[in-house]
């Protein structure tokens, strides 16, 4: 009686789902004609010369299957040509009558702005009023660009008042005040490296 019971959920299951019993079975499935037909293609007859006659020995040889159409002419590298051929001698009068193609500059090498002693004692007294005056007006990138100088050469010049100083020293900590816990801990390992290699120096 048990085992009747155990049975009976087994053939409801096969005799109500054939279709999908046998989907599954027919997916892993290969016919011996699609095998027969698959052989069938790629067994494809050789050429015709490379087929060994009666008449060829027995041990080996090398096979002449020479291609469809001669060499031509043009295609022959000119380190094959002899230097008396008077193909060479064409190909330089060739060479020769064509206008060479226009080029871009050529780039030279960048080279650095070496120091100059362009500045007089007047511009340098200029350069020191003006800063000494109105520090946040003429900053040292600005008078570097109306003097044409460098901005370390502006702050060696002249120094920036106090005043100026610790606006700026306001304005960075105010923006490091906005960084993250990330940022700062960033910006303070690279304090430290700095503090180290100054030290080590």
């Amino acid at each position: 009686m048990d085992s009747a019971l155990l049975r009976r959920p087994l053939i409801g299951l096969i005799s109500s789902r054939p279709q999908c019993l046998f989907c599954l079975t027919s997916v892993a499935r290969r016919h011996e004609s699609s095998t027969r037909r698959t052989k069938h293609r790629l067994n494809i007859k050789p050429d015709s010369s490379f087929i060994q006659s009666k008449n060829s020995p027995n041990h080996d040889h090398i096979i002449f299957n020479p291609p469809s159409s001669a060499p031509s002419v043009l295609y022959t590298p000119s380190i094959f040509i002899p230097k008396e051929d008077k193909r060479k001698q064409l190909l330089a009068s060739i060479e020769a009558q064509t206008k060479p193609t226009r080029l871009p500059p050529v780039i030279e090498k960048f080279k650095a702005m070496g120091v100059r002693y362009h500045l007089t004692e007047a511009e340098i007294e200029e350069i020191y009023t003006l800063r000494s005056t109105d520090p946040f007006t003429w900053t040292a990138p600005k008078l570097a660009r109306k003097f044409n100088c460098s901005t370390f050469f502006v702050r060696m010049c002249c120094e920036a008042s106090e005043e100026f100083k610790e606006q700026e020293k306001k304005k960075v900590e105010e923006g490091r005040a906005k960084w993250g816990v990330r940022k700062m801990r960033a910006f303070e390992d690279r304090v430290k490296r700095k503090e180290l290699a100054l030290r080590d120096g």
